[in-house]
């Protein structure tokens, strides 16, 4: 019987939530918001026109285009590649640098997924933890990352708030890579920040309303870039999903708007959360979601779900015992989680 590769033996998947029968469904962090049905048309309208007979472009080059205009100057085509969400896009990178004599070094609670691909590749992991009631990167981080491949999410995963690039560049001083996820970036208004030794990942999971499509990209120096391509699958981009990010890059106005609704909802549940019995803190964020801390994590998800409404119990995470995550969600949404919550807590 052949077995796996030692160093995957205690590797645990990543631990994908279960889909369950809830009438509002607040916990993976999606846009409340489908594609505009103009824009479903138009891609609908390209699909149609498509030859399934052949392969797609192998290179996404008008995809890569429109995204390089879209992260402003200073990107061009040669510096994007693009992937299925920024998983694939962050596996390739991983892959074509990171190797068994590598540590990839992280600020916890975030994204686990950045572990499991450190240790696929054989690397060492160093977990650091974020300040326990503000989730900022310790005074002495940069220190820590010393000719080391450094993630840093911003806004952060579970958390929502961001680093500076202040911070981020005082790290890339120090390490051998430092890889940016900016999945949440267009709802803190952050421009992308690579060069150098620094990679930007971004989807179009959340801002553009596309998680079912997987599209992903990383933004990186034309040489790291090149590296990422020897490791990148042949087509991995299917055609239909570079149609479709062709029209939601030039349809990016579409987009702002259902942005400003998120963030519009995101501060007012906040302060509806701040003044409700039972909730013992929640955080500000600037993603599309928000962190709060209850008596009892597993109790209050349980007493919501019964109600019809999921969100995401983060408890067993490093730092947010009792905690639960709640995606930003339409207005009508927003009042039945706020509702089934009050209800939950108080009775």
């Amino acid at each position: 019987m052949v077995e796996e590769r030692e160093e995957l033996k205690s590797l645990k998947p990543y631990v994908r939530p279960p889909l369950v029968n809830a009438r509002v469904k607040l916990n993976q962090n999606e846009s409340p918001f489908d594609v505009p049905n103009k824009l479903k048309r138009e891609i609908i309208g390209l699909f149609k026109e498509m030859q399934f007979n052949r392969y797609p472009e192998g290179s996404s080059e008008e995809l890569r285009k429109e995204i390089a205009a879209y992260c402003g100057t200073g990107c061009k085509p040669e510096n994007v590649l693009g992937g299925n969400g920024i998983d694939e896009v962050l596996y390739c990178l991983m892959m074509a640098y990171i190797g068994k004599n590598d540590t990839v070094i992280y600020g916890v609670p975030t994204f686990p997924i950045y572990e499991i691909c450190a240790k696929i590749m054989g690397a060492k992991v160093e977990e650091v933890e974020l300040d326990a009631e503000t989730f900022a990167l310790p005074s002495d981080f940069a220190d820590k990352c010393s000719g080391k491949i450094v993630v840093i999410c911003t806004p952060n995963a579970n958390t929502g708030n961001t680093f500076s690039e202040e911070e981020i560049r005082k790290v890339a001083g120090k390490a051998k890579m430092v890889i940016v996820d900016q999945a949440y970036a267009e709802f803190a208004g952050l421009q992308p920040i690579f060069g150098g030794n620094i990679v930007c990942l971004r989807t179009m999971s959340k801002a553009f309303c596309a998680a079912g499509l997987r599209l992903g990209y990383a933004i990186a120096d034309e040489r790291i870039v090149q590296g990422m391509d020897k490791v990148r699958l042949p087509w991995n981009l299917n055609s239909l999903s570079q149609a479709a990010g062709l029209v939601f890059m030039r349809n990016r106005a579409e987009f702002e708007k259902g942005v400003n609704k998120i963030i519009k909802e995101r501060n007012r549940v906040y302060k509806k959360l701040k003044r409700m019995n039972g909730v013992e803190k929640v955080w500000a964020s600037e993603a599309n979601f928000l962190l709060f801390r209850v008596n009892d994590a597993k109790e209050t998800y349980a007493k919501m779900l019964g109600q019809g409404v999921q969100v995401r119990d983060v408890s067993s995470y490093p730092l947010l015992a009792n905690c639960l995550r709640v995606s930003v969600g339409s207005g009508n949404e927003n009042d039945e989680f706020l509702a089934a919550l009050e209800k939950a807590l108080n009775g």
